[in-house]
């Protein structure tokens, strides 16, 4: 589950990667469960945090160097 994207985890699979394409700027949690051979799941999720800034021409400071030199 991709928190600040995906609404809800997605199915149970067993793919050992995820991928994320065309993700717009902004701050995400990545939470992942496994399970073992078992079924036996693991009982918190563990969570990759990170963020995705905006390319410059997308940032304030970009709009007002092109409103001042325009």
């Amino acid at each position: 589950m991709l928190v600040g994207y995906d609404e809800d985890w997605s199915p149970v699979t067993d793919q050992s990667y995820v991928r994320y394409t065309n993700l717009p700027p902004g701050k995400y949690v990545f939470k992942v469960m496994a399970a073992d051979h078992l079924d036996n799941w693991s009982k918190n999720p563990t969570t990759f945090s990170f963020e995705i800034k905006a390319p410059f021409w997308q940032t304030v400071t970009f709009y007002i160097c092109c409103t001042v030199l325009g």
